[in-house]
């Protein structure tokens, strides 16, 4: 698999929860546009990321940032952190664009895409500090970073 594929899986694995909620919430197709726009600026990001990883060979940081998001992923099927994600990403939306309380249904498609833009930022810094502390620990027990593949 490439490493386009491998990210639109992973990001869209991370996104299975809030997307049930995120869907539920809004409607309309220019909302659903900018839910598919937003997860497609991570993808993309992760995507670009990982191709930097890769050409400054920087191994251990790569699967600490794997390891990161999938496990995230598996986090994220709790409910709890998705939608305290997704909350906060309504509030700093309605604030930034003055809108009535995040309560109520917003269908605009710069609404719906900055919404899903600042929860992905909020669930990314938790993949950052995740991709941190497995730094450190690939950093203490370096065995552990070896892909078997020859090249360690």
């Amino acid at each position: 698999m490439n490493i386009s594929a491998n990210w639109a899986f992973i990001v869209c694995f991370n996104t299975v929860f809030s997307l049930m909620f995120a869907f539920d919430f809004m409607k309309g197709v220019p909302g659903a546009l900018g839910i598919i726009f937003g997860i497609a600026s991570f993808i993309f990001m992760y995507v670009k990321l990982d191709e930097f990883l890769l050409k400054t060979k920087r191994k251990a940081w790569r699967k600490a940032l794997l390891l990161s998001a999938v496990t995230m992923g598996v986090i994220s099927l709790y409910p709890l952190i998705p939608m305290i994600s997704g909350a906060a990403a309504l509030e700093i939306t309605g604030s930034i664009f003055n809108l009535p309380s995040s309560g109520s249904l917003h269908t605009n498609f710069i609404h719906i895409f900055s919404t899903t833009i600042f929860a992905g930022l909020i669930l990314s810094t938790v993949v950052f500090i995740f991709t941190l502390l497995l730094r450190v620990l690939f950093y203490i027990k370096p065995n552990l970073v070896k892909t078997g593949d020859g090249n360690d």
